[in-house]
């Protein structure tokens, strides 16, 4: 936060629900994912955003390479992506899991990632090449976090059978299954720096575990609502515990006692985490709140802003230079991607803005709303350049063409509209658009716009005629995504009937049904 120092009140404040969050390795960095697809780099140093990451889905775990110039990320959708920090590509993404990825962790070395998911397994993969080493199976239940051993060599998950399992990573071989009793649902573990001991976090509970002799020594007792994240100080001799109760305790590690209660959140606490170098914690709630605290006195020291309500979309500039943020406080603000800093807040729809879409050719914005409109701005001056209305029902989607000459909306009244972008007139509707799915794609050449119906077909339409020149049908069940292969020859569509498949757009053919899929594709 420009000018803010430390003691400053008001607090910091993210865009909507924190999932994640996990501190450099140096101190230097702090990462949050969120509910709305983003990883958000902050500067510890003036709390500034240094980067802000467009992810795959929600992002329900994130952590730093021991080096600190990687981040891994573990979405809902379900993969996990490895981040360069120096350039911010992509380096892999990793495909294995049949559900929501949880939990990631790097081994002290940095060569092996860890992952646990919703499909009960936990995975071992390669950084360098991406390669899956190893698929650890035991577990029952969901596994919710996953840890290693400070030298390496044990590997611990912790699962909602109400069992902590450790592994050894050469051999996969699982050497200790901890049990915290009947009914006991785990969401969290950590190893302390030393190694020698694991923290588990049940449902009110936080149960400290001797890795040798696997007995419990110490329950720390005192939340009234579930544990949903727990973690120790780089000295060992604290742990911090975030809570569905909106708040934030310390802990002695030693005795057990609670030190400090950090109150303060309106909302659950997703995630907490200490500074590697300072006596500092950070906490990350659903009320879109990241909170600073001095982790040996409890006092709070500051909260970062941003919008003021949920945000609903964002997207990057064609340079690449700024962010356009769509939020429920009927606002869209464009950020600087450089400095973090809010260049311009775009006021003027009546409700809150559900989609937004940057031109591919021209500094223009263009944004849909639940008070039926969609308006389109100048990215310059901040100035609403048109108001196009029509929709009977709130505007869900919005995106322009590829070579920026018309703009597509879709709305909660099941309506495609298509809008000349150089004189804003009205040019077709298309009627029937499920609004279940992920909402009308143009094909890269820009001549054709296809979406899904309200049944189980796939429509694809001339933008200039407005005639319909395909229905592609085979689906049992909702179509929920739509995509064109880059050259626009093929389109793949995926369904609840848990299948992907891919279609020749010439011929409307059929050419591949994929059907090894566990669940419904999104």
């Amino acid at each position: 936060m420009a000018g803010a120092n430390f003691g400053e009140l008001p607090f910091l404040q993210e865009r909507h629900w924190v999932l994640s969050c996990a501190y450099s390795p140096d101190g230097n960095s702090f990462a949050v994912g969120t509910f709305v697809r983003e990883i958000r780099v902050y500067s510890t140093t003036d709390w500034e955003v240094i980067r802000t990451l467009k992810c795959h889905s929600e992002v329900l775990s994130l952590t730093y390479s021991p080096k600190g110039d990687r981040i891994a990320s573990g979405s809902r959708d379900p993969t996990i992506r490895l981040w360069n920090i120096e350039t911010w590509d992509t380096l892999h993404i990793l495909i294995g899991h049949d559900g929501p990825v949880n939990s990631v962790a790097y081994s002290p070395q940095g060569d092996m990632l860890a992952s646990a998911g919703d499909d009960r397994t936990v995975r071992i993969w390669d950084v360098d090449t991406g390669d899956c080493r190893r698929i650890l199976i035991g577990h029952e239940e969901e596994i919710t976090s996953v840890a290693f051993s400070p030298s390496g060599g044990l590997l611990s998950s912790g699962c909602h059978d109400s069992t902590t399992r450790l592994w050894d990573v050469a051999t996969g071989v699982c050497s200790k299954i901890l049990r915290g009793g009947k009914d006991v649902r785990i969401s969290s573990i950590a190893f302390s720096p030393r190694g020698n001991m694991i923290a588990v976090a049940t449902k009110f509970d936080i149960v400290l575990w001797d890795v040798e002799t696997g007995t419990s020594r110490l329950v720390l007792t005192g939340h009234s609502s579930t544990v949903l994240s727990v973690s120790y100080s780089p000295r060992s001799d604290l742990i911090a515990s975030a809570s569905y109760d909106m708040t934030v305790r310390l802990w002695d590690a030693e005795t057990g006692i609670c030190r400090h209660i950090l109150a303060g959140h309106s909302g659950c606490v997703n995630d907490v985490a200490f500074s590697p170098v300072v006596d500092r914690v950070i906490s990350c709630s659903q009320d879109k709140t990241i909170r600073l605290w001095n982790a040996r006195t409890g006092d709070y020291i500051q909260t970062f802003t941003g919008h003021i309500n949920y945000v609903n979309a964002a997207a990057f500039s064609t340079q690449g230079d700024q962010v356009a943020s769509a939020s429920d406080d009927c606002t869209i603000r464009l950020w600087n991607v450089t400095t973090g800093d809010c260049l311009r807040i775009l006021t003027g729809h009546a409700d809150g803005v559900e989609t937004i879409a940057f031109s591919p050719r021209k500094h223009q914005v263009a944004s849909g709303s639940r008070d039926n409109t969609v308006r389109i701005w100048d990215a310059d001056t901040g100035g609403c350049l048109k108001v196009l209305t029509g929709h009977a029902d709130k505007v869900v989607r919005v995106i322009y063409s590829p070579q920026g000459h018309q703009v597509a909306s879709a709305g909660r009244d099941r309506a495609v509209k298509l809008w000349d972008a150089e004189t804003w007139e009205f040019r077709h509707t298309f009627t029937h658009f499920s609004t279940t799915s992920s909402g009308p794609m143009y094909s890269p050449q820009g001549h054709q716009v296809t979406f899904a119906t309200l049944g189980e077909d796939i429509q694809l339409w001339d933008v200039d005629s407005g005639d319909c020149c395909q229905t592609l049908s085979g689906h049992t069940d909702g179509v929920t995504c739509v995509v064109y292969s880059p050259r626009g020859n093929l389109v793949a569509t995926g369904s609840r009937d848990k299948t992907v498949r891919l279609w020749d757009i010439a011929s409307g053919q059929c050419q591949v049904v994929i059907s090894d899929f566990n669940g419904h594709i999104e």
